[in-house]
């Protein structure tokens, strides 16, 4: 018998019992309750002639959004940076001596695919040297990750948007396609949502009303781009359900 727990504070009586007590990623999503969950043990010799059930602490009390992200695995195979051997070495070697670590999301892509991983970063290396400048990267990326859902991606580059210098009421703005208080930014936002959430031929007056808040047709391509690189990461870290190595967005 095992039973599927996470509990950090009383697993002695439990491991004296001679169970053995494993973590399923979706144990917590499960208990989480907005009481004190009550257990009553049965089938256990040693427990057989308890009286009243074992009462665990409810996690309503911790931070659980973050609690859950932080402490399961990913769905598909994942292997620790340090056993990477080839290709998949090399790729992470640069992803590090790049931006200081290799992100769960790169790793879990690397780690099953790592001709997937080296056109990611292949894209976003082109993506870099685009038309668009760094804001304007970010704001395509925190629409479209918001219209996902891709909480992953939501995480990374609200961090990312606040360290080039948007404002955490601004990032939020971009996100819901509200006034930011930058027009240009705002009609980027508005137009990649319209992209995110329709399908069929784009209206002109769409396409019209980016051009008019200042790009360029080269820069309406590169916002494609844009869009076609945190897609592939949206749907990667939605399928993984990665966990959280960064700050879970507000």
């Amino acid at each position: 018998m095992h039973l599927q727990w996470d509990h950090t504070d009383d697993n002695v009586w439990m491991h004296e019992a001679g169970v053995t007590l494993v973590e399923h990623r979706n144990t917590l999503k499960r208990i989480v309750c907005t009481a004190d969950c009550t257990i009553a043990i049965r089938g256990l010799p040693s427990f057989e002639q308890t009286t009243s059930p074992h009462r665990f602490p409810c996690l309503h009390a911790l931070d659980t959004t973050h609690y859950l992200k932080e402490n399961v695995m990913p769905r598909l195979h994942t292997i620790a940076t340090s056993e990477a051997t080839g290709h998949t070495a090399d790729l992470f070697q640069r992803v590090t001596a790049t931006i200081g670590k290799v992100p769960n999301s790169y790793i879990g892509i690397g780690s099953n695919s790592p001709v997937a991983l080296e056109a990611v970063l292949s894209l976003e290396a082109s993506l870099n040297r685009s038309s668009l400048s760094v804001r304007d990267i970010e704001v395509v990326k925190l629409v479209v990750s918001q219209t996902t859902g891709c909480d992953y991606c939501l995480a990374a580059h609200t961090l990312m948007s606040k360290k080039i210098g948007l404002a955490a009421d601004a990032i939020l703005a971009l996100r819901q396609v509200k006034p930011s208080g930058d027009a240009r930014s705002d009609a980027l936002a508005s137009f990649v949502s319209h992209l995110a959430t329709t399908s069929g031929t784009v209206d002109t007056d769409v396409v019209t009303a980016l051009a008019l808040a200042g790009f360029t047709d080269t820069q309406i391509v590169d916002v494609t781009m844009a869009i076609a690189s945190i897609a592939f990461t949206n749907l990667f870290n939605r399928i993984n359900d990665t966990t959280l190595d960064f700050p879970a967005a507000d």
